[in-house]
């Protein structure tokens, strides 16, 4: 199996029947992890071994109603559905300094391009239309 098929985000939903996404290691091992498929609702498996990438998968079905259920959840889904709620919660992005370093004729020379700064994206809309498009998520920032 490649990566690209291993569920890496799955949802929790906790004793206040809030939803959370979370990554393999924010959660107990096994199923102790207590989190379902966004897609099918299946209990997941926090798979935390130590040959393979970390990852969540389905518990195994046992039971004819579980059978019948297709999993449409996809790595790509998953991947938009954690970065909404990143986004959904208010992110800080630092910026590191950046300085060009090159060869004037034989001597070095360092041009300051951009200097260090911190973007804080907390005004968010997410399932938004932007220029007649449909967007995951829109942001402005300063």
């Amino acid at each position: 199996m490649d990566s690209s098929n291993r569920v890496p985000f799955g949802l929790r939903i906790d004793e206040t029947g809030k939803n959370e996404y979370v990554a393999v290691d924010e959660v107990p091992n096994g199923l102790a992890c207590k989190c379902i498929c966004p897609s099918c609702k299946i209990e997941l498996v926090a798979r935390q071994g130590n040959e393979k990438i970390w990852h969540f998968g389905h518990k195994p079905r046992k039971t004819e109603s579980e059978l019948k259920v297709t999993c449409d959840f996809s790595y790509q889904v998953s991947i938009v559905a954690m970065a909404k709620q990143l986004f959904e919660n208010g992110l800080k992005i630092d910026f590191p300094e950046y300085i060009l370093r090159k060869l004037n004729g034989y001597s070095p020379q360092s041009i300051k391009v951009v200097n260090q700064v911190s973007v804080f994206i907390d005004n968010v809309q997410i399932e938004a239309v932007y220029n007649n498009l449909f967007v995951d998520v829109l942001a402005f920032v300063g």
